[in-house]
């Protein structure tokens, strides 16, 4: 039975990141963690990561995957620079600014965009535009481009959304603290 028209009603789903993941694969005909670690990972110098499996040994795409927090912080960079690292075009700038933009209303969030969160921030009297990264127990990358800013944070505070609370302010008191 369908509950609500199609783009109107938002439920985050780790499973829809799944069938992204298995879409993915089908169509390189490469597993995961060979796409994220030859396409991504690599030729952003990140070496050392680790992506927890299911029962069948594959890579669960919507959960599990740790990164350092240098190496964290180096995909925001790349981010920021519009999906460029080094001089190379890592990842596609169009595709950079559509999964970053909000496609639908969430709560208690602003919104979400492909596999990116997105919500506000103060900067002397102005809303600016944030994307995050948000995974689970603490882990965060959030991206204020408006500031060039990326932030990361991990933690270990598994299965709390409680958590979220002082990681936002930890981002709005940084972000206020900036002074260009």
């Amino acid at each position: 039975d369908v509950v609500a028209k199609p783009g109107s009603v938002f439920t985050y789903s780790g499973g829809l990141t799944a069938v992204l993941a298995e879409i993915m694969e089908r169509s390189t005909q490469r597993p995961l963690h060979q796409i994220a670690r030859e396409s991504l990972f690599e030729p952003l110098g990140i070496s050392d990561f680790e992506w927890i499996a299911d029962v069948t040994g594959k890579p669960m795409a919507a959960a599990g995957l740790r990164l350092r927090p240098r190496d964290l912080i180096t995909i925001g960079a790349m981010m920021l620079k519009g999906g460029e690292w080094q001089g190379r075009q890592i990842v596609p700038a169009e595709w950079i600014a559509q999964s970053t933009t909000p496609h639908i209303k969430t709560a208690p969030v602003g919104g979400y965009g492909y596999q990116w969160w997105s919500m506000t921030t103060q900067w002397k009297g102005k809303d600016l535009a944030v994307a995050a990264a948000i995974g689970n127990g603490g882990q965060r990358l959030f991206l204020v481009p408006h500031l060039d800013l990326a932030l990361v944070s991990t933690a270990g505070d598994y299965g709390d959304p409680a958590i979220a609370a002082p990681l936002n302010a930890i981002l709005h008191s940084v972000v206020k603290a900036v002074t260009v």
